[in-house]
Parts: C-alpha cells; structure tokens; sequence
C-alpha cells in the first residue's frame, strides 16, 4: 500500500510539473491522466492550446462579429447602415500640455421599409479596434457607465420609410504627460442615462488606425417608462427593429 501512494503522489507531482510549464511557456501539450482504478486501460485526453502571438479581429469579437458587411454601406433586413467618411483625417494636436483636436465618426440609418420601425441604439454598437496590420489597438480603459435604468420612448428612435437617423461617435487626440491619448467616446444621445460610454489608450503611438462597430440587439425588453412615468408594455411602441451585423473599418488618420 505505502508503494502504492508513493507512486500516486509522484505521478500526480510530475503532472501538476507539466501543466505548470505548459502554461508558463504557453505551448501546446496533449498528456493522458489514469482513470480511478488501479489498473487502468482507459485515458483521458487534455490539450493546452497554444497561445498565438498576433491576434486577429476575429478572435476578439465578443459576441461574434455576424452578417459582415464587405462595403461602406451596406443593408440588411430593410435597413441600410452607412458611414459619413469612410476615411477620417485628423489634425495632429499641438505638441503642448492639453493639446488636443477632435473629429467624428458618423453612421446613418436609414429605413429602406415600406412601414416606420424603431431602432435601438443605445449601448448596442461595440467598437473594435485594429492597428494596420489588423491586430488589436491595446485600451487603457474599457466601458464607463454608470446605473442601468428602465428604457424610455425616446431611446428607441421612429424611423420612417425614406427616412433617417445619424449616429455619430467623438474622437479625440490630446497631450497628457508627454504621452498622445486617444479617447472614442458615444455621442448617440440614446443613452440609459446621461453618461456615454468611453474607450481610449493612453499612449497612442501611430498615425493610423481603424475602428469597426459590431451591433447586436435581438432582445425587446418587455416594458418601458411612459410620458406620465408608468410603465408600460414595449408593444405599444410598434415594431423594433433587431438584428446583427458587423460594418467595415473605417480608417482615421493623423496628419501634421
């Protein structure tokens, strides 16, 4: 019996080894572990995958990036999506303390339909961000927002046939401590609340980069609050419009 812990508890020490290393050196390693019995036939498979050195759009999408549009502008489902500028050229801040110059992004909407429909908005365009060789833009800071609230009317915009909106996003380059920050922030105007949602990196180091939007809403909420602050049933604001889909880069590009 002591023969047979001790052959135990240096199986198990040489695995926790390997698994140790598999992941400091972040390789790839397929090794078999026994099954309960002492004698056994049976093994089971574990892979550590190997952790690749150049990310792609791809794999940083988060939900999926689906119904990719190949052009500027593109439709889907009776709605047509379509940037303003599909290239954006800003000028460089003054190289001083607070320096700074601003541009936007726009997006139109437009209702290709023969009846109105809503459209949602709010907090349902994630930005992706891409250096020119299509790897990530690393993001000092993420998503700022504050509480959750129930929706009201006016975040769910009517859309009539021919008609439009246009969704525009601040962009931003500005001198803090010798570092240029870029900062992207929502300016929809459709928000839960009044704070809108930021992304920026603090130490933006080129001159070009791209930025993409993945939009994805497939859930009406069921109430809403209405004009004498009840709540209320979504149906009574008619058809919402809900769907996925991924836009081309636009380009945005520092020049002196």
């Amino acid at each position: 019996m002591n023969t047979f812990w001790k052959r135990t508890f240096l199986y198990l020490s040489s695995t926790l080894i390997v698994v140790i290393l598999a992941l400091v050196l972040e390789g790839k390693i397929v090794f078999s572990l026994p099954d309960k019995k002492e004698n056994c036939t049976e093994t089971q498979t574990i892979t550590i995958p190997t952790r690749k050195e150049n990310w792609t759009a791809e794999e940083l999408e988060n939900p999926p990036c689906v119904n990719r549009f190949e052009n500027y502008s593109s439709e889907i489902d009776g709605m047509s999506f379509e940037y303003v500028q599909s290239h954006i050229s800003v000028m460089s801040p003054p190289k001083i303390l607070g320096g700074k110059t601003d541009a936007k992004i726009a997006i139109v909407v437009r209702n290709n339909r023969e009846q109105p429909i809503r459209f949602s908005p709010m907090n349902n365009f994630q930005p992706l961000f891409l250096q020119l060789d299509n790897t990530p833009l690393p993001l000092s800071i993420g998503i700022f927002s504050s509480k959750m609230i129930m929706p009201r009317e006016e975040h769910y915009p009517l859309i009539h046939p021919t008609k439009s909106i246009t969704l525009t996003w601040n962009i931003s380059f500005e001198w803090i401590d010798s570092n240029l920050r870029f900062v992207l922030q929502d300016n929809s105007g459709y928000r839960w609340d009044n704070d809108n949602f930021k992304w920026n990196n603090n130490s933006f180091q080129d001159n070009r980069l791209k930025v993409y939007f993945n939009y994805s809403f497939k859930k009406v909420p069921e109430f809403y609050i209405g004009k004498y602050q009840f709540s209320q049933p979504m149906s009574e604001l008619g058809e919402i419009w809900t769907g996925s889909f991924c836009t081309t880069p636009v380009e945005i590009e520092l020049i002196d």
